[in-house]
């Protein structure tokens, strides 16, 4: 799943656009991955906050990947009512993470 956000960036790109976004809202599969509300995994990708975002780490990496950065802008749409149930902490390490990532 993670190769194909890549695939599309990159699609994207060669189209002409000059920016993707990833969708993290609404209750979209990303958007479930970082709530512990649905995503109760004890694997890598479930517990803490940083492996809650794992999945959405390994696509910004992918995305960079393929298309290289900065020639293509990346936001990332998240759901507010989400992060701000996860308080000001969250939306710190998240920018944080995204600058290192």
């Amino acid at each position: 799943m993670v190769t194909l956000f890549g695939e599309a960036a990159l699609r994207g790109k060669k189209a002409g656009f000059d920016g993707v976004q990833i969708y993290a809202a609404h209750g979209y599969l990303l958007n479930q991955f970082l709530t512990p509300y649905y995503n109760r995994r004890t694997n890598e990708y479930g517990g803490n906050i940083h492996n809650r975002a794992r999945i959405i780490y390994e696509v910004i990496n992918e995305i960079k990947a393929k298309v290289g950065v900065p020639s293509i802008a990346v936001n990332l749409k998240g759901l507010a009512s989400v992060f701000l149930s996860l308080g000001t902490k969250f939306a710190i390490f998240s920018i944080k993470s995204m600058a290192t990532h």
